[in-house]
């Protein structure tokens, strides 16, 4: 097993679910993922061309009919690398998944748990531990016994245990306060459970404008600013959808010239998407 793939798993009872083969263009990265390593993807991407894939990526059901990957964002870039390097290769094209039906706040708490297992430091450590404590928050406004008889430290380090490393309330706090002497402040203090959620998501440069303009230009001001980051984000990602719309008719059309039979729906519906992409 690749040493790489390995610590770019999340540890877990994988063994005791199914494992099943999706494409990898049926499966969304979550944009809130952290920033890829480069060599990382390339190790990875070259052992799966020696020895294929070893561990299945975490993924969960989307109401379109996609996927959403919560574990295994190298994993999944990996194979889209592979799949250029050796293009006729069709393993490239598909992805060992196991699927797991997961609430907005469960996905997020598990993707942060996939990270908080990789090398990073206390603070960075600590920055995921306050959005898992953010989701906690969120459970349990929503269902009050929801991490039944703990409290909030011992629920965030319970979630983080779940990973298979054993984190206790204390490595939770400490964390979370190494995070805070870094950026220079307790960040999150007066904002709203929104504003914190969206917050916790950003980089340590935005972190600290949001805590400035919040300090000097109050609650409104800050509103108004992540809604104007959020509609930036949304036109990212409304363009990385096209482009997969693109791939996917490509990827049609290429089963097609292969001799392929496509249905009279099947067909209609692509030339209608064709024609509006052109526009």
């Amino acid at each position: 097993m690749n040493k790489t793939e390995q610590g770019e798993h999340l540890a877990g009872d994988a063994n005791k679910e199914i494992v099943i083969t999706l494409p990898c263009g049926a499966i969304s990265p979550r944009p809130d993922n952290r920033q890829l390593d480069p060599s990382i993807v390339g190790e990875i991407a070259a052992s799966f061309s020696k020895t294929g894939q070893a561990i299945p990526v975490i993924v969960r059901p989307l109401m379109d009919g996609t996927y959403e990957l919560i574990d295994g964002h190298h994993r999944l870039a990996a194979k889209e690398l592979a799949g250029k390097q050796d293009p006729g290769n069709p393993d490239h094209k598909r992805i060992d998944c196991i699927i797991r039906n997961l609430t907005d706040a469960q996905a997020e708490i598990q993707s942060a748990v996939a990270n908080i297992q990789k090398p990073l430091t206390q603070a960075e450590k600590g920055r995921l531990y306050e959005r898992i404590g953010i989701r906690v928050d969120e459970m349990r406004s929503v269902d009050p016994s929801a991490f039944d008889g703990l409290d909030r430290g011992s629920a965030i380090a319970s979630c983080a245990s779940e990973g298979g490393t054993k984190v206790s309330k204390a490595t939770v706090y400490r964390s979370i306060n190494a995070a805070h002497a870094e950026d220079g402040t307790h960040e999150y203090e007066g904002m709203s459970e929104r504003q914190r959620k969206t917050v916790s998501k950003m980089r340590k440069d935005e972190r600290r404008e949001a805590s400035r303009i919040l300090k000097s230009q109050g609650e409104k001001a800050l509103d108004a600013w992540i809604d104007g980051g959020k509609r930036s984000e949304d036109d990212e990602l409304v363009a990385l959808s096209i482009r997969r719309i693109r791939s996917a008719c490509a990827e049609i059309r290429r089963c097609e010239k292969r001799g392929c039979t496509l249905q009279q729906p099947t067909k209609k519906l692509l030339e209608a998407i064709e024609i509006a992409l052109e526009r």
